[in-house]
């Protein structure tokens, strides 16, 4: 799995999460998103070191990059997102044809879906 798709994925799988959902269904999104946390929390902490490296404060205290700088710190991020990263999960089979604990189909957006395609197994 790519970091991309873990960093894309972040809100979709909250997402997903604020669904009343079965238990053993919450049970694995929740060890996803507990293995993702680390992942995604490296990547704003090198994000931001780059951005700090590469970039000049604002008026307001913010630092942006500077614009000399800009491409090479997109194609820095962008490679960064391509690194592959090893999590191994289980697929959740079927997730579509759940029910949340008042009998509903499971809420999710069609975005989200999309965020989560990785996720579902059929």
């Amino acid at each position: 799995m790519k970091l991309r798709e873990i960093i894309n994925s972040k809100e979709a799988l909250i997402n997903l999460l604020e669904n009343s959902l079965p238990i053993n269904i919450s049970w694995e999104l929740k060890k996803i998103s507990k293995l993702f946390e680390p992942e995604i929390a490296t990547f704003n902490d090198i994000r931001n070191s780059k951005i700090k490296e590469m970039g000049e404060e604002t008026g307001d205290g913010n630092i942006v990059v500077k614009n000399e700088n800009v491409k090479k710190f997109l194609g820095e991020i962008d490679d960064l997102l391509e690194k592959e990263i090893n999590i191994i999960f289980n697929n959740i089979k079927d997730l579509l044809d759940y029910k949340d604990v008042n009998g509903k189909n499971i809420s999710i957006s069609a975005s989200d879906l999309i965020m989560l395609e990785w996720l579902i197994t059929e």
